[in-house]
């Protein structure tokens, strides 16, 4: 239900903003990190007067951690005076949502969605996090040209869109650059044995292991290969947090993977913010948390520059931010709600991940 922002302003007494997460299901365990720095944010805004001196008020839309789930929570929202929707964090979720909250005229930012086609889905749509083409594209050419690695096996988890469509990507990038791709081979979601899977891959011997997947297939998949006494570099994308090593234990150690952020950017913003957040929640365990930090404080900054609550002012405003100054780095908006930004390359030593380097491609 749409409603006229100048008699709903008024009426109102606090700024609602959505959360579009797992907080129940499979994805609650690592969702929560994401939430907690989203409530940093507002509680940061809330200390300074809010947003054009109104209170900013939070609300949970639970996904229950399912597709079917996210579109149900986002009807909900479109029905509610949600101004803007933070989310989702998967790609299919949020390429499942986009189009209900364009409909509906409610911005919506994800902190961490990297398929290309979830902007394309509307104007209204925006992310804080870089997408997959850009991701395949760096650690295609990192992998090539910087640690001269010329031939790689990729394993994927062939039940997830974001993992395919990364190695798609890389691979892509990657023989284009003259590289060789000795195989690639699919591994089924939920899988936890990968006995027979690394075998296959030590006869091959590659100079590369190239993971698109998340914490827990990658790091038993690292952990099996070490095991089986594989010495390739292992590398993998956004995927890998720092619950990887609940998983992979010592095994991570030499491998390298894409980031969103990490504690060790520099600059004042992301100082500030990783004391403020261990201060109130301890350790930062998601390399996503910053992305959705800075996905509340720039859609403040909009309706802070629309001077109102006016959707299609505050989008204008959204796509006119220049070079905001962020916790997770600089970001400014290209046509399709992308932002303009680095890529962060993570290594692991002795059992920690370290800023490597960050590449704007």
């Amino acid at each position: 239900m749409l409603v006229v922002f100048g008699s709903w302003a008024e009426a109102s007494r606090t700024i609602k903003i959505g959360v579009l997460l797992g907080f129940t299901g499979s994805y609650k365990d690592s969702h929560i990190h994401t939430y907690r720095a989203i409530q940093l944010a507002v509680d940061e805004l809330n200390e300074k007067n809010g947003i054009l001196k109104t209170k900013v008020e939070l609300v949970k839309l639970d996904n229950k951690s399912s597709l079917l789930g996210s579109r149900q929570a986002a009807k909900n929202a479109a029905q509610k005076d949600i101004i803007a929707v933070i989310g989702a964090i998967r790609s299919s979720n949020s390429i499942a949502i986009a189009p209900i909250f364009q409909d509906a005229r409610v911005i919506m930012i994800s902190p961490t969605s990297t398929n290309p086609e979830v902007t394309l889905l509307g104007d209204y749509i925006f992310r804080t996090c870089y997408t997959d083409l850009i991701q395949g594209l760096v650690l295609a050419n990192f992998a090539f040209d910087e640690l001269s690695l010329k031939n790689v096996v990729v394993l994927t988890n062939a039940g997830n869109k974001y993992c395919m469509d990364l190695a798609r990507y890389f691979i892509d990038h990657f023989k284009a650059k003259g590289g060789q791709l000795l195989w690639e081979e699919d591994y089924l979601d939920k899988i936890t044995d990968f006995d027979l899977l690394m075998k296959k891959v030590k006869k091959l011997n590659p100079e590369m292991i190239f993971i698109p997947g998340y914490s827990k297939d990658s790091g038993l998949i690292v952990k099996k290969g070490r095991e089986l006494g594989i010495s390739s570099t292992f590398i993998g994308g956004d995927g890998w947090d720092e619950l990887i090593y609940n998983y992979a234990g010592n095994a991570i150690n030499g491998c390298f993977h894409t980031a969103f952020w990490h504690p060790e950017l520099p600059g004042k913003k992301n100082q500030a913010f990783v004391k403020n957040y261990q201060k109130k929640y301890g350790k930062i365990k998601r390399f996503d948390s910053a992305s959705a930090y800075d996905a509340v404080m720039i859609f403040a900054l909009a309706v802070e520059k629309a001077g109102c609550l006016d959707p299609e002012k505050i989008k204008q405003a959204m796509y006119s931010i220049d070079n905001y100054d962020g916790a997770s780095g600089t970001i400014k908006f290209n046509k399709n709600g992308d932002p303009i930004k680095p890529v962060i390359i993570l290594k692991y030593i002795n059992n920690n991940s370290f800023y490597l380097k960050s590449v704007l491609p």
